[in-house]
Parts: C-alpha cells; structure tokens; sequence
C-alpha cells in the first residue's frame, strides 16, 4: 500500500522562496572585501592610479561586486591580490586586471623642527627617524614629539643644547604607547645631560619636553634658541 503526502501550498511556497534566497546568497557574495579569481591582463595604464578612486570591479561570473548591477560603480577599500575593471567610462565592459597595493611607509622627520601646536599627544611632532637630529625651541611650557619602533631593541633618547639646561629649567619624559601614569618609563628627567637609555619594545614611543618658561631671560637662557632631540637605536 502505497502512502501519498501532500504538501500545504503555503509550505510549497515557504520552500520555494527559501531556495531562491540560497541560491541568490550562493551568487553574490556577501562581502565586498572577497577576492574574485579573474585572468590577468597587464594594463600597466592604470597601474598608478590611487586605490581611493571608484572602480566597477567584477567577479568572474561578469556580475558586479556588490550590487548585481553591471554599471555598478563604488568606493572600495582594496587590499593586494583585488581584481578591478578599467575605470573608463566608456568601456561597457570593463577587462579585469590584478592590483599589487604597496604599503608606503608614514615618512619620518629628519633634521626638522618641531610643529606647533604641539602640546598634546594627538598632535606630537613626529615620527622621528631614528639616529637623525630634530629640533624644537622652548617658546612653550610642552613640546610633544613622537617615534616609532618596528622591532624591540636598546635605545636611547637625547636632548640636548636645551637653553633653560644651566637652570635645570627643563624635564624630559618618555612614555610608551598613550601619555598616561601608567605608560610612564622610568622616572622624568630633571637634570641635565637629559639622556633616557630604555630597552625598548616595538611600537610607538611620546617623547615630552616641559620648558619652565618663566625661567627664560635672554640673553643668558634665550628661549628662541633651539634644542636638539635624537633617539638612537
């Protein structure tokens, strides 16, 4: 004896609408930061442009990232191994090619004078390239400046020619990470050579200078004069 099952048509329908959305989710990917495997195509033309620029960029399936729509044009933010359309306009379809996104290192200061304002750690002068000379004068109370460490290492932090040095008119601290208590290496250094050795760990140092500027009285301590600052590794 043979059993018949039947179906509500409203179960039918649930069943049907649940494959469509699993088979549209298996096309179009839910990420825009996925990679599209496409054939290279060497269009040294685009090879300068700014990866901030809007592509249409497309997967293998001819479909556009993103949207379905063959026209779409967006920002994206690309890291290396994207594949992206030409950006012309007039090329309805747009060849594929692969974009190898060099990561350019942040320039550090070399024989530079301190910014002002620079009195807090969002705006430290800096980074200071390592075994450079930079300079900063005391025409405020703080002078912050910034350098970074790619690797863990000695290191040791001068300033020098400070013009209040002769009244001990100065303080250098070193901070590791945030200006904070607790990010505080050893202790301030109020006398002069001010000289901190610290062996260090990688990432991003704050070098703090406080000028006790009530101390300044030209010609002796001139304070438009300029210190030197070097961090030696």
């Amino acid at each position: 004896m043979k059993t018949k099952i039947f179906l509500p048509l409203s179960l039918l329908a649930l069943l049907f609408i649940l494959g469509t959305v699993y088979f549209t989710a298996a096309r179009n990917p839910a990420s825009e930061s996925e990679h599209y495997l496409l054939p290279a195509q060497a269009q040294p033309a685009i090879a300068g442009l700014s990866t901030s620029e809007s592509y249409s960029l497309f997967h293998s399936g001819g479909e556009a990232l993103g949207g379905g729509q063959e026209s779409a044009s967006e920002s994206y933010g690309l890291r290396s191994g994207f594949w992206l359309g030409d950006d012309t306009p007039a090329i309805a379809a747009p060849s594929p090619v692969y974009l190898p996104i060099a990561i350019r290192p942040i320039p550090c200061l070399v024989n530079t004078d301190e910014a002002e304002p620079n009195n807090g750690s969002g705006d430290a002068t800096g980074p200071l390239c390592l075994n450079q000379n930079n300079f900063g004068q005391p025409d405020d109370n703080w002078d912050y400046f910034y350098f970074t460490l790619n690797t863990p290492g000695q290191i040791v932090v001068d300033v020098t020619n400070h013009p209040l040095a002769a009244e001990n008119g100065a303080q250098v601290l070193l901070y590791y990470q945030a200006v904070s208590p607790g990010n505080l290496i050893g202790e301030p250094d109020v006398l002069p050579p001010y000289q901190i050795p610290h062996n260090a760990a990688a990432g991003t140092y704050y070098l703090v200078i406080f000028n006790d500027i009530s101390k300044c009285a030209p010609p002796e301590l001139d304070c438009s004069l300029k210190y030197m600052v070097r961090v030696s590794k």
